[in-house]
């Protein structure tokens, strides 16, 4: 993964993908994004990468500092536009979700866990 991303900025805004394992890139700010399938490797992703994209993590958050999106994460917040303001550095990053905290009849589906049968009350948005 690590000589994918290298590779991947050269020139800045082109990607590199390994099937079935992940897609990397680099932007022209100098971060790298990741999207990562098999999530066996997100920890890898999240080591490597700045912004780590995946449909399933075992944890909520990149002990590494790059901002992890997945796909419970998603589930709760529908989209996102993730504005980078010209900075690496992931806590001066702003995001915006489609749903952005509103609770609506139409949205309670988001926040529901089957698991545990009950609804989370907050939302992940920042």
């Amino acid at each position: 993964m690590a000589q994918d991303l290298a590779a991947a900025g050269e020139p800045p805004g082109g990607f590199t993908c390994r099937k079935s394992l992940w897609c990397v890139a680099k932007t022209k700010e100098g971060v790298k994004p990741a999207s990562v399938e098999d999530s066996r490797i997100t920890g890898l992703g999240c080591d490597l990468a700045g912004l780590l994209v995946t449909w399933r993590a075992r944890f909520e958050e990149c002990r590494s500092g790059a901002l992890l999106v997945s796909g419970n994460a998603l589930r709760k917040t529908g989209a996102l536009e993730i504005s980078l303001g010209g900075s690496t550095n992931p806590s001066r990053w702003n995001a915006n979700a489609a749903i952005a905290g509103a609770r609506r009849p139409w949205t309670e589906h988001r926040l529901y866990d089957w698991r545990s049968d009950r609804a989370e009350e907050r939302s992940l948005c920042r």
